[in-house]
């Protein structure tokens, strides 16, 4: 037999104790870095939108008085002529590009999830977009969208015969537009299809297998089944990718560079260009505190509205 090792009482007290702490110390590093990346510069915005700070008058930077301390709200809101366009610009835009992207992605997931021949060869086709860098995909879509020698007017003109003359795509707002929502519709796809497909595997076979015998068809088994079971996934990624899409600036400021006439600037495009075009970092700071605090309200709406804690409790 055997013999039992002894262990002092003092000792497995102390192992005991040492437990509960265990994890907080595994995550003390990640916290620093993220106090000190996120937290810390947001705590410094939050202070910039109550301050006159601009990087060309540093010698005249100070908080304001009480009775001016939304001095920067009031002159973006009173006095900025491009807000209201710029704004007006990513409430119609981020829905578009969410929407355009749900359904390619839900359509490319949904038969990615059949047995069909090549399946695989078809799945890394559609993640390759999101594998390429997203300012290669700008400058990519630039050359595409050039009125000189891009391909999208070689098309129009010589294989579809759609026109005679050569559209000027990045000048005119409803093209520069199109030639936006594609480019970032190509990108932000495939991840949104391969996230969806990953949930469509995990439905039990024997539910879908026992629809099909009952006679439902494809669009009810969509419908009743497929949705109702991925919706937790659904929800989650329909919410990110409309703070992505609204946050998403890259692709806009290279194609077009926020022209027209701001007919493509978004929010944080504008953001940034009063900071680092006026420097005017406490009306830029003031700008991103509105942005965050409507993106805050629109999450709590929308996870109300989906009730999202109870998605899945039917099955």
């Amino acid at each position: 037999m055997s013999e039992k090792i002894h262990v002092p009482k003092r000792v497995t007290r102390g192992l005991q104790l040492n437990k509960w702490y265990e994890p907080y110390v595994l995550l003390t590093p990640m916290l620093i870095m993220l106090g000190f990346l996120f937290l810390y510069p947001i705590i410094l915005s939050w202070c910039m939108a109550f301050q006159k700070y601009k990087l060309t008058e540093m010698y005249d930077v100070y908080f304001y008085k009480a009775d001016k301390l939304f001095t920067n709200f009031i002159t973006l809101f009173k006095k900025d002529r491009y807000l209201s366009r710029v704004t007006l610009t990513s409430l119609y835009m981020t829905p578009l590009l969410v929407l355009v992207s749900t359904v390619f992605g839900l359509t490319a997931a949904l038969a990615l999830n059949k047995k069909i021949p090549l399946r695989g060869f078809f799945q890394i086709i559609i993640f390759l977009p999101s594998a390429i860098s997203g300012f290669l995909t700008s400058i990519m879509f630039r050359w595409m969208a050039n009125a000189e020698y891009g391909v999208f007017n070689d098309l129009l003109m010589n294989v579809f015969h759609l026109t005679d003359s050569k559209i000027s795509f990045l000048s005119a707002p409803g093209p520069a537009l199109a030639v936006v929502i594609i480019a970032t519709v190509w990108v932000a796809t495939p991840g949104y299809a391969m996230t969806l497909l990953a949930a469509m595997q995990s439905i039990p076979k024997d539910i879908e297998e026992a629809a099909e015998i009952d006679g439902c068809n494809v669009v009810k088994r969509v419908w009743h089944i497929t949705l109702p079971y991925i919706k937790p996934t659904f929800v989650i990624m329909f919410l990110l990718k409309f703070i992505w899409s609204f946050n998403y600036m890259d692709i806009v400021s290279t194609v077009t560079g926020g022209g027209p006439a701001f007919r493509t600037t978004t929010l944080p495009m504008y953001m940034y260009s009063l900071g680092f075009g006026t420097y005017d970092f406490g009306r830029a700071a003031a700008l991103g505190l509105c942005v965050l605090a409507g993106l805050g309200l629109f999450v709590i709406v929308y996870m109300k509205l989906t009730r999202y804690e109870k998605a899945g409790e039917d099955f």
